[in-house]
This record gives structure tokens, sequence and C-alpha cells, in this order.
């Protein structure tokens, strides 16, 4: 599985989710749980995706899934991110400017004491406040220096991934030291068992895992997942 199936196997969760949680709308029921799936994809080019093929329609990429997405919503083509990674995950994080946080330098790595300021509104910590389960897969490098930076720290019920900026695809290293982490609620825990297996199939199988749990619970909630490659 390539980083195009797990994308793709992670939209059929959710579209089997949704479809086993939503029936015939009826104005008199209760709204029915909401699905959120945000995929933040690092270095993701213009020409990287079929939809930006333009009328040729040819393209280096096929990305089927990621096309009828793209034809089935909103395309909002003037919006733009930062160059590096730490200043826009912050950005898509509390919707400011990386201004009203300081976050210029390219990476908050573990030896970073900064992080996104405590006092601004961050996203899954607002969207838990309105009933939304949330868990994250894949990178985070949004600092790591104080625990309440970390995901679940930040409001995620839970994150499979790496803190850093990148990661051994296999074997999870990052300078000669493990950076691959299971962590639920507050505890915070290393998953070593991870070492050996492809990223993109370990990112995949927890977030599709996620995505069917909530759709056979018998309670609901909205859902919310992130998934960061």
């Amino acid at each position: 599985m390539n980083a195009r199936a797990a994308i793709a196997a992670l939209a059929l969760a959710a579209a089997a989710a949704t479809t086993a949680s939503a029936p015939i709308a009826d104005a008199s029921a209760p709204a029915q749980p909401q699905h959120i799936v945000l995929i933040v994809a690092d270095d993701l080019g213009w020409n990287d995706v079929g939809f930006h093929a333009g009328a040729s329609g040819r393209t280096q990429v096929p990305t089927p899934n990621l096309d009828k997405l793209a034809a089935r919503g909103v395309r909002l083509g003037s919006y733009f991110v930062q160059p590096t990674c730490s200043p826009t995950r912050s950005s898509i994080m509390t919707g400011r400017h990386v201004t009203h946080m300081g976050i210029y330098q390219p990476n908050l790595g573990p030896d970073n004491t900064r992080g996104v300021p405590f006092e601004l509104p961050f996203l899954p910590e607002q969207l838990r406040a309105l009933g939304f389960a949330t868990h994250a897969v894949g990178k985070w490098h949004l600092g790591t220096f104080d625990r309440r930076l970390v995901p679940t720290g930040r409001g995620f019920d839970s994150f499979l991934g790496y803190y850093g900026g990148a990661e051994d695809y296999f074997s999870h290293e990052a300078i000669n030291a493990s950076d691959f982490h299971f962590d639920e609620g507050l505890e915070l825990r290393p998953f070593m068992q991870a070492a050996g297996r492809y990223s993109t199939h370990l990112y995949a199988e927890r977030a599709v895992k996620v995505i069917e749990d909530f759709a056979r619970a018998k309670e609901r909630r909205d859902a919310a997942a992130a998934a960061s490659p």
C-alpha cells in the first residue's frame, strides 16, 4: 500500500462510516454526527494532483480519489501555506498567521523550547469542546519540549506517529533514536512494535480503525480525524 492507496482507504472508510450513521434525513430528527478528515500532505506540489491537470487531462501522478473529493467539494485556489513545515502546521491548527505565534523557524525539534502559545485556540481542543472525538496519525512537528505541547496535550484523544520533522519509514528512527509513539490521553508511549513496518501502512490502518470503530459504536459522537503523512 502506497500513500495514494492509504488516502483511498481512509476516504472509503470515512464514506462508509458516514453512510452507516446517516439514514434518510428527517427534519424533526436530531442532527446526525458530522465527520472531518483533515489531510496535511508535506511537500505536495501544484502538479502532484490530477485535478490540476487542466484541459489536457494529463498528469504524472494519478490521484483519482483526491480528484473525486475536489470535484464534489470546494476548491480554494488562492489560499497559501508557509514555505516550511512548523509555521504552516501552526497556522492550520490555530487559524492565525505565524506573526501571531512567533513561529518562523522551519522545524520545532525536541531541542526547541518554543511551541504554539497555549492561550491561542487550537483546532482539536475546539472540536472536543463541541463533542468531537479527535484522533491524529503521522507527523506532528509542533513542539515536544513540554508534554502539554504533544498532540494529546493539545486536544487529540489519541496519536500514532512521530513528534519531529522526519523519520525512517521502516525503523522510525530520527538521529539514531526512535521517534514513534502511540499516545492515548495523557499516557505517552513509545511504540517500539512499529519497527520494521512501513509508515504508510501503520497510519492507514490506524486511521481506518478509528473510523470503523466509530461506525460500530452504539454511543454516537461526532468524529474528527487528522492524517498528516
